[in-house]
């Protein structure tokens, strides 16, 4: 998932205001971009039934607003770049999983792997006597959920995994270069990134095994830079990085849990 505006390097612009904005949102502002990727396995009937399901989603999304070139406005001059992400992988069983007169065996797994980076940057040179804005806004959100059962009069096994591997950086700056010129200057990154794990499994059975794990593996970055000297009435400089990591793994052998518990 690609989204980018950019004033490229070698072009000038001279105006009255200037916006460059990425917006990597399905139905506007408030709104996100959501992959959703399902698996369901169930096995009923017989000495022996056997079921697995698995669920991979595996995104990279970028969004990045550039001025690389050079602007000159009396006016506004606006670099904004804003991503909503939601990727989810599910893992689940159909009915109560895999139940055999004798033995069972269900198995699932869900996983994400997600690289997320939202980006407003000037690179170039920028003259303005209004306000200069660089803003990156971020909501990015992986969830992984895998859930089985499995029941047998002699032998069920119930292994369920979920795994989120999770990157989000949001980074707003104005970066090395030539000294600017401006009225006013905000530099802002806002993120809020949430990444969760969550496994359940549960077996029934004269010997009954149940596996559980729940991993997330998460790296969370915001960032507000100014990386060169410049003449300005007023700056404001703000990263404001909100992150939250749940891995959660509940095995049992109580029995088997059904789809919608």
């Amino acid at each position: 998932l690609v989204t980018s505006a950019e004033l490229p390097a070698g072009v000038t612009v001279t105006a009255g205001s200037l916006a460059i904005e990425a917006l990597a949102l399905v139905d506007g502002p408030g709104s996100t971009s959501t992959i959703t990727v399902d698996a369901k396995a169930g096995a009923a009937g017989g000495n022996v039934s056997v079921a697995g399901s698995v669920a991979v989603a595996i995104v990279d999304a970028i969004t990045t607003a550039a001025l690389a070139g050079t602007a000159t406005t009396t006016g506004p001059l606006e670099v904004t770049a804003t991503g909503g992400l939601s990727a989810a992988a599910n893992a689940l069983p159909a009915a109560d999983g895999a139940t055999g007169k004798s033995g069972g065996v269900g198995a699932s797994a869900a996983i994400a792997v997600v690289d997320d980076a939202v980006t407003a940057i000037i690179t170039g040179g920028v003259t303005t006597t209004g306000v200069l804005d660089v803003t990156a806004t971020s909501t990015s959100t992986v969830a992984t959920t895998a859930r089985i059962g499995a029941a047998g009069g002699s032998v069920a096994i119930a292994p369920a995994v979920a795994v989120t591997h999770h990157t989000s950086v949001a980074t707003a700056s104005l970066a090395s270069g030539a000294a600017f010129t401006a009225g006013a200057l905000a530099i802002t990154a806002t993120h809020v990134a949430t990444s969760t794990a969550t496994a359940t499994a549960a077996a029934a059975g004269g010997a009954a095994i149940g596996l559980a794990l729940g991993l997330a593996i998460a790296s969370h970055e915001t960032s507000a830079t100014l990386g060169r000297s410049g003449s300005v009435a007023s700056a404001t400089i703000t990263a404001d990085g909100r992150s939250s990591v749940t891995g959660t793994a509940e095995a049992s052998t109580a029995g088997a849990p059904a789809e919608d518990d």
